[in-house]
């Protein structure tokens, strides 16, 4: 048992616009992820973690970090 957690990957927060399919944002944020030690899964518009229920604070601070530097660095890479 555990926990799922799925994250909409939008391009513009207020209008919750989307990211065209051919930029392949999950993917690459999924891929960056991996890279940083972080294993999750995207469903297009999606990422999804899925911790397990036993997660301490200090592993899901890690997490949302790594998140936050995955997401942040290929952000940085997306044409406006």
């Amino acid at each position: 048992k555990g926990m799922l957690i799925g994250m909409d990957l939008v391009r513009d927060k207020e209008t919750r616009e989307k990211y065209p399919p051919d930029m392949r944002v999950g993917i690459q944020i999924r891929e960056r992820a991996w890279e940083l030690g972080l294993i999750c899964r995207d469903q297009r518009d999606v990422l999804v973690i899925a911790p397990p229920l036993v997660t301490t604070k200090e592993q899901c601070d890690r997490i949302v970090d790594t998140l936050d530097q995955a997401i942040g660095e290929i952000e940085g890479r997306l044409p406006d």
